[in-house]
């Protein structure tokens, strides 16, 4: 089910959004509504920031500005980027969103447009029993910025580079990823050192000789099979509701 963006790029559109659930099937509907969502609208302020730039005035009365309030909150917390960098937009695909968070993944996600499916590719070997675990954040940032992040899904990660003995070690590396992350993307980006503060890459040869210590670093952390490292299982799920920003 595909949803038009926001003329303002602040969102999907509420009237949008009721148009979406009118005509959405009830497996749809029931499907969706069961979706996780943070409590009551009104302890969301993540939510409440993004309708308070939207006209609430183009709600047909109070019943339905509940349920399209509900739809709102659940896709937020669901959403997931379809494409690099959300190329085609977001979706909410209902057996993925069930699958829970880790910062040591076994599984990442790639959207595919003809289909309008997405599939779960495996980064590593994963044992008969063990759980299947992706990210809701991005990788190459700090603890305290994965741990911010996460606060939107009342997420407190426990997983070996969040808590346990070796936490320390890959706290530290990650600092180190997110500082030659940010020293690639700066090059690529053509912005000076300046600008940033950091020491970016004057040349080719010494973008290349970041990109390996990224690499280097990614291996050690165990997140160098992040580039889809082989197909685990094909998620048989529709797009429940998404837009292009």
């Amino acid at each position: 089910m595909k949803v038009p963006p926001s003329d303002d790029g602040t969102g999907i559109p509420l009237p949008t959004m009721k148009e979406a659930l009118s005509h959405s099937t009830p497996e749809q509907r029931n499907i969706f509504s069961r979706l996780y969502r943070r409590g009551t609208t009104e302890e969301s302020p993540e939510i409440l920031e993004v309708l308070a730039q939207q006209d609430l005035e183009t709600m047909a009365g109070p019943s339905a500005t509940s349920d399209l309030l509900d739809a709102i909150a659940i896709f937020h917390y669901n959403s997931v980027d379809m494409g690099e960098d959300g190329e085609y937009g977001s979706g909410v695909f209902a057996s993925y969103s069930r699958i829970n968070h880790s910062c040591a993944p076994n599984v990442q996600n790639s959207y595919n447009p003809t289909l309008e499916k997405l599939t779960v590719h495996a980064t590593r070997q994963i044992d008969k029993g063990e759980e299947i675990l992706t990210s809701y954040v991005n990788l190459h940032r700090t603890y305290e910025q994965r741990k911010t992040a996460l606060h939107v899904w009342q997420v407190d990660c426990e997983c070996r580079c969040c808590a346990g003995p070796k936490a320390a070690g890959s706290k530290r590396r990650r600092e180190l990823i997110f500082d030659v992350d940010q020293k690639l993307a700066a090059y690529t980006r053509n912005i000076r050192s300046r600008v940033l503060g950091i020491s970016v890459p004057k040349n080719a040869q010494e973008a290349l000789d970041v990109a390996k210590r990224l690499l280097q670093l990614l291996r050690d952390e165990g997140l160098a099979g992040m580039n889809l490292a082989g197909v685990y299982v094909s998620m048989d799920c529709f797009v429940v509701f998404s837009w292009k920003n």
